[in-house]
């Protein structure tokens, strides 16, 4: 099926004002941003995938020279989590919040 617009943008190179800036190394990107008295934040994430994690020890963490804060689950706000499964046998150990759902 050959349909026939009349849109200037299709099949035509456009104009990339940012690309030469961007190939060369000039442009500015929000992660090179940085300003007196920042700190950087470092997520550390389970190497075992669908593991149960039962505790985590951040003492050496804490210990470290210059860190500012650990923060781990029990430092957020509890808010309810939505297991959402796309079909109706679910994996999960226990019976989760989608599944009951369906």
């Amino acid at each position: 099926m050959n349909v026939i617009t009349n849109n200037k943008w299709i099949g035509q190179r456009t104009i990339r004002p940012d690309g030469a800036d961007k190939v060369t190394g000039r442009a500015a990107f929000a992660a090179d941003t940085t300003m007196p008295g920042m700190i950087w934040g470092k997520v550390l994430r389970s190497p075992h995938p669908h593991a149960r994690i039962r505790g985590i020890d951040i003492s050496k963490a804490e210990a470290v020279p210059g860190v500012k804060a650990v923060v781990t689950a029990r430092d957020i706000v509890d808010f309810p989590v939505i297991f959402r499964s796309t079909s109706r046998s679910c994996s999960a150990s226990r019976t989760c919040a989608g599944c009951a759902a369906m």
